[in-house]
């Protein structure tokens, strides 16, 4: 699973996502469904520094990152 907390911390600092993905040694379809997910939950890049990991893993649950 993705560090939300930390790519959003980069994006709030305004970071590419090209950038984040090789900073974080991340692939950028990662770091892009991320940015995706935390756009599409309403909440904002600087809100997700506030919420502990537990509230972030409620927020994003895991997914398989698979597709058949």
């Amino acid at each position: 699973m993705p560090n939300y907390k930390e790519i959003a911390r980069l994006k709030a600092a305004g970071q590419s996502n090209r950038d984040i993905a090789d900073f974080l040694g991340l692939s950028r379809n990662t770091v892009n469904a991320a940015v995706a997910r935390i756009e599409d939950s309403g909440l904002r890049f600087e809100d997700l520094q506030i919420l502990t990991n537990a509230q972030i893993n409620e927020v994003f649950p895991p997914t398989s990152g698979r597709k058949m």
